[in-house]
C-alpha cells in the first residue's frame, strides 16, 4: 500500500490504478447515485429537482411579477383573475367586472414582460 493511502489504495500520493471492473474509483457520497446514469432510472440524488433556497423557476418568478403589477394598479380589480405561466406563455383566465378590464389586464401583463399573453378573461 502507498504511504498516506486508505485501504482501497487511494489518498495522498496514491498511484494505485483504478480498475472499474473490480469496483475501483473514488467513493461516491450520493447514496449510490452515479452522475453518468440517466436520472429516469431512479438513481438521481435525493435533492434532484430542488434548487437552492429562495430559487424559483422563471415561470413562477414571472407569474409573481405579473401578480404584483396587478396589485399596484389602481384601476383593475383582479380578484377574479387567474394567472398561469407555462414555458414563458402567460395565460389570463377568470372573470372581471368590466369589459375594459379584459384589455387592461392584458396590457398590464405585457408591461411586465414581452412574452406571449393568452387572454381568456370574461366579463358578465
Amino acid at each position: 500500500m502507498v504511504k498516506g493511502a486508505d485501504e482501497r489504495g487511494y489518498g495522498l500520493g496514491s498511484a494505485a490504478p483504478i480498475d472499474p471492473a473490480q469496483g475501483g474509483g473514488p467513493a461516491n457520497d450520493h447514496d449510490g447515485w452515479n452522475p453518468g446514469v440517466d436520472a429516469s432510472d431512479g438513481l438521481a440524488p435525493p435533492s434532484s429537482g430542488l434548487g437552492p433556497g429562495g430559487w424559483r423557476s422563471r415561470d413562477a418568478a414571472l407569474r409573481d411579477r405579473i401578480l404584483e403589477h396587478f396589485l399596484q394598479d389602481r384601476i383593475l380589480d383582479a380578484g377574479g383573475v387567474e394567472v398561469q405561466v407555462a414555458e414563458g406563455v402567460v395565460t389570463l383566465s377568470g372573470a372581471v367586472r368590466h369589459a375594459s378590464d379584459v384589455r387592461l389586464a392584458e396590457i398590464l401583463a405585457r408591461e411586465v414582460c414581452e412574452a406571449e399573453v393568452v387572454n381568456r378573461l370574461r366579463w358578465p
